[in-house]
């Protein structure tokens, strides 16, 4: 085993990406008033996690004229090259990106769009008959803008949740998630929105990534999950450990609220975010460790 990815880092990495994934579990059961926001990535695993569970919930629906509202949130970010690689790779989804357009320049949002509508026949007729909404956000770079113009397109549409099931990389939800309760919480109370309440906001991520320990490194996995195509049962679905290392550290800053945050005391990106204090000892121990790669 790499010294890096001893049994104790191990751990505490573990301990990192399961705070920041927030997971509450599967989507609760689907009403009037829960809405889906889906944000790009390129772990495709978890666009079809949200893809399956929306064809689950369609016969369920109700008419045209109480559709279910998907988001779909991406511009073009730094993680973008990386979603059309999965792309690239995918043994099913694979010729999107030698089609007569491919897929470079296309934000994260539009490609998700053709997976859907080109690869799940069930949700395209869903959005022809009005049972689905579908609403794009194609310009939003980071989760602080993922979040920021979801809302702004549901109001736009004159939609105030009562439930926002959020689906974003496990990495990243505990952000994303933050940011929509900012904008949220801010809105509530307000004369134009006339609202009292905010919406519960439900994280599911469809996985917590885990470093799974074995002689050589340690590679990114949950083993609660089948090993089917494009799910995190196949590694190379899943970030290069280096990355996913980069990820795990690079998000408690981001998360703090002090002056270097993005929380109300910093950059004011997010609500407040309470990080228990074995969070920060696992960050600090992990950050010690992997100092030159940072």
């Amino acid at each position: 085993m790499s010294a890096s990815f001893d049994p104790a880092t191990v751990d505490k990495l573990n301990l990192l990406s399961t705070f920041l994934a927030q997971d509450d579990g599967p989507p609760p059961p689907h009403t009037r008033g829960t809405v889906y926001v889906l944000a790009g990535s390129a772990i495709i695993h978890i666009t079809d996690s949200l893809f399956a569970h929306l064809s689950s919930i369609l016969p369920a629906s109700g008419p045209a004229s109480d559709p279910i509202t998907l988001v779909i949130a991406g511009g073009i970010g730094h993680s973008t090259s990386l979603l059309y690689e999965a792309i690239r790779r995918h043994p099913k989804y694979a010729p999107l990106a030698s089609g007569p357009h491919g897929l470079d320049g296309l934000p994260e949002a539009r490609v998700i769009e053709r997976i859907l509508k080109q690869y799940w026949p069930n949700l395209a007729e869903a959005l022809g008959s009005g049972q689905l909404r579908l609403l794009i956000d194609d310009q939003s770079t980071n989760c602080g803008q993922n979040a920021e113009f979801a809302k702004r397109l549901l109001d736009g549409e004159g939609v105030w949740p009562d439930t926002i099931v959020l689906v974003q990389d496990p990495t990243m939800s505990r952000r994303t998630r933050a940011g929509l309760d900012k904008y949220y919480t801010e809105a509530v109370g307000t004369i134009a929105v006339g609202k009292e309440v905010s919406p519960r906001i439900w994280t599911w991520p469809t996985f917590v990534p885990r470093l799974r320990a074995v002689e050589s490194s340690a590679v990114a996995g949950d083993e609660r999950m089948p090993g089917v195509e494009g799910s995190p049962g196949h590694s190379d679905a899943l970030w290069e450990e280096g990355r996913f290392v980069d990820l795990l550290l690079g998000e408690i800053p981001r998360l703090r609220d002090d002056p270097a945050g993005y929380g109300p005391k910093g950059k004011g990106f997010i609500g407040h975010v309470d990080i228990p204090e074995e969070v920060e000892e696992a960050w600090r121990y992990l950050a010690g460790r992997f100092e030159a790669r940072r």
